[in-house]
């Protein structure tokens, strides 16, 4: 028959809760009392230790303090012991807590647990422990813990927020007990203007300055009567309005170029701090600007822009649109590269990005080929000795091929180049021959990209070139997802009849590690319900552009007969 004893081990630990404010409290030296020595020792034990508290200095916040005490228990007997703690505060207030084990080994067993004092004043902490064995020598330890009572502005509100109409949301949150408050500044993730509301109120509608779906985030920040800034608000879930069926997010506006500019919303927040990605800087590194009224230019831009952080913008020749400007002063790009030659984009815009970053430069070459080389070998030119791992090669007569290419290109951090169907041209081969391409994709069949295109390519790798081709351009896209991109939590999907969607969303999927899929307007076409299939349900899926280059019918999941 074992004996069964119970050991009471206090530990005293004195915590002192004042009634006043305070940015910090200094750490105060613990006294250890001599230990007792009319208790015996069991066979095997050493005792339990001093209670370690988390904190020498506590803010009393939202009408509670919460720390952890940690303690160890030594038994070389092999027998550990459960422990708990007690907490008797003012008034005869008393909060038991349990100790759960939370390592040790066989003779050594560590015990931790959070402790909320729920109020101020002075607190008396005991632990106790229990096991079969016996009991271990006492030891009585005291220290004070601050605890400061500011409630005032420590205290943040709770908030939470939903899009009601097309460009109006709101906001709502829950006031904390005893705030003092004078009002609350309710602000916007993505550096809009922010407004202040009366203390009192515990809602707010605010109007959005960005499409209908894109994503938008909230905080809301207490503000005292002197100005100060109190604790704020987490910032709320990013939220969006929602199709059926396929359920993605519609970014599109009235014309190419705002449809371009929106797509940088939803990225990251591009040139907005977004709290979910702290390491992200409020700013890009590079912002492509390309003619919004011909392809062959912007191509092998949308993998550079990737690369160097940024978006790829469009413009008419003659004019930069507002949209673009404003954008542009928001992301606060270090550089700007326009592409293309003069009658592409002309002098005038490059004046007037001249104020919107201090460095803008053109890249173009003789021909469209030319210009992606120069865009090729101004992001991507290897360092000497080096080779790049990886080049993609399309068509540059169309543009689907290398959209949905570009987008794969994009996230490898890979260039993209320009062919002929005939004949490589020699601004690409020249490329090439920098590069030093470990492997070469080449998009797109026969009829795009020839076999004597492919097998001038073989010259410039040691490894077979790889062509990734379907039955159309759909089928094609669908195939290069399948080929490149194993998983993803999100899409982008654009029409695959023009081309000025795409081009701007693939620096954008790119840098989401996200597929560029192309679909007809009506319905979606067969490979690509396939793809998406086997990619699985995804987390943030975006059509790009409005209901006339991609119908309400294809979002709700209409697929081609």
């Amino acid at each position: 028959m074992s004996r069964r004893r119970t050991m009471a081990i206090v530990c005293l630990t004195t915590i002192a809760v004042l009634g006043q404010a305070a940015a910090a409290a200094p750490a105060l030296a613990q006294e250890q009392l001599p230990p007792l020595d009319d208790w015996s020792l069991a066979p095997g034990h050493d005792g339990l230790g001093q209670p370690a508290m988390a904190h020498e200095a506590l803010n009393l916040a939202c009408g509670a303090a919460q720390t952890t005490v940690t303690v160890t228990y030594s038994d070389k007997s092999g027998v550990l012991p459960s422990a708990q703690a007690l907490l008797a505060g003012p008034g005869g207030a008393q909060v038991e807590v349990d100790l759960p084990r939370i390592g040790g080994s066989r003779v050594v067993s560590k015990h931790q647990g959070a402790v909320t004092l729920p109020a101020a004043g002075r607190w008396t902490l005991t632990t106790t422990a229990t096991d079969e064995q016996g009991k271990a020598e006492p030891h009585l330890h005291y220290s004070t813990l601050e605890v400061l009572d500011d409630p005032e502005l420590a205290c943040p509100p709770t908030a939470a927020r939903f899009v009601t109409t097309r460009d109006q949301a709101t906001v709502s949150w829950t006031n904390p007990p005893a705030s003092t408050a004078v009002t609350y500044r309710v602000e916007d993730g993505r550096g809009g203007p922010s407004f202040d509301v009366p203390a009192s109120s515990t809602s707010a509608n605010v109007q959005t300055a960005v499409p209908e779906y894109a994503k938008r985030q909230w905080r809301v920040v207490p503000i005292a009567a002197d100005g100060t800034e109190g604790t704020p608000s987490a910032w709320s879930n990013p939220s969006r309005r929602w199709g059926s069926g396929l359920g993605p997010s519609r970014i599109g506006a009235f014309d190419r170029y705002s449809t371009a500019a929106s797509l940088t919303t939803t990225y990251r927040y591009f040139g907005v701090y977004d709290p979910d990605w702290p390491d992200i800087p409020p700013t890009v590194g590079t912002v492509y600007v390309a003619t919004g009224l011909a392809h062959a230019d912007a191509l092998g831009a949308g993998p550079a822009a990737a690369a160097a952080g940024g978006p790829v913008l469009l413009t008419p020749p003659a004019g930069l649109p507002e949209a673009v400007r404003s954008t542009i002063d928001r992301l606060n790009p270090e550089r700007i590269v326009v592409v293309g030659g003069k009658q592409a984009v002309s002098d005038t815009v490059l004046g007037e990005l001249a104020p919107l970053s201090p460095r803008v430069e053109r890249l173009a070459g003789t021909d469209r080929y030319g210009t992606a080389a120069a865009i090729a070998l101004d992001e991507f030119r290897p360092e000497d000795g080096q080779s790049t791992p990886i080049v993609f090669v399309a068509d540059g007569i169309g543009f689907a091929d290398a959209l949905s290419g570009g987008a794969v290109a994009a996230a490898m951090g890979a260039p993209l180049l320009l062919t002929a169907p005939g004949a490589l041209p020699a601004a690409t081969a020249t490329a090439l021959a920098a590069l030093r391409p470990s492997k070469i994709v080449v998009l797109g069949g026969e009829a795009a990209v020839g076999r004597a295109v492919a097998d001038q390519l073989a010259a410039h790798t040691a490894a077979p070139v790889q062509r990734v081709a379907g039955a159309d351009r759909y089928d094609t896209s669908a195939k290069i997802a399948q080929e490149f991109v194993p998983s993803a939590e999100t899409i982008y999907l654009a029409t695959g009849a023009s081309f000025a969607d795409a081009l701007a969303a693939v620096p954008v999927a790119g840098l989401h590690r996200a597929p560029l899929l192309l679909s007809r307007r009506e319905c979606l076409p067969r490979p690509v319900q396939l793809e998406m299939s086997r990619l699985g349900p995804v987390q943030d899926p975006w059509i790009v552009g409005g209901t006339a280059a991609l119908s309400e019918q294809m979002a709700n999941g209409l697929v081609c007969s």
